[in-house]
């Protein structure tokens, strides 16, 4: 809709602009940039964080720096739809995680997500760094990430049934024997 209703664009950054001009140049700058499937903060303890699909599961890693060792390196996410509605979210913390076996200074945060199945689409990802008691920075839909094939299914549109396969199943039974003679 941009590229047939605008002919100028701005790209900002955080707030900040950091391109102008030509609507089709800026939306193709904005489209290698935001699907790249990495993000670089700007300044704080969190590096680079990545996201990746491998087939039926979601990777996401989060390199870290921090001034002082941390005995708990609370890397935390949540993805959400192209509308920016949550999905879900996780960090090591809500999952019980208390510390690691020895504090970390720098590292590599990695989550593995066996759920939940995501149906094909694009979709946000907000993360947040600190030490299970205080945030240090986070960055609301600072990626934006493509689904391919997780579901395996033939699929509806996201608009009709939701972003996220249900775990269901469904079985058939025969109508009793007495409800076949009332028919």
């Amino acid at each position: 809709a941009v590229l047939t209703l605008c002919n100028r664009a701005v790209f900002l950054t955080r707030g900040e602009i950091t391109d102008q001009g030509p609507v089709a140049r800026v939306v193709s700058k904005y489209a290698s940039v935001a699907h790249t499937g990495e993000f670089h903060p700007p300044s704080g303890p969190l590096k680079r964080v990545k996201i990746w699909q491998q087939g039926a599961r979601i990777h996401v890693d989060a390199d870290f720096e921090h001034t002082a060792p941390l005995r708990l390196p609370n890397f935390g996410f949540v993805i959400s739809d192209i509308m920016g509605v949550p999905i879900c979210g996780a960090n090591p913390f809500i999952f019980g995680m208390e510390r690691t076996p020895i504090p970390l200074q720098r590292g590599t945060v990695h989550a593995e997500l066996t759920d939940p199945i995501l149906f094909d689409g694009q979709y946000h990802l907000s993360v947040w760094f600190g030490d299970g008691h205080q945030d240090f920075v986070s960055y609301p839909s600072c990626l934006t990430f493509d689904i391919s094939g997780m579901a395996g299914k033939r699929q509806l549109p996201t608009s009709i049934v939701g972003p996220v396969e249900p775990g269901c199943s469904f079985a058939f039974y025969p109508p009793p024997p007495n409800a076949i003679e009332e028919l």
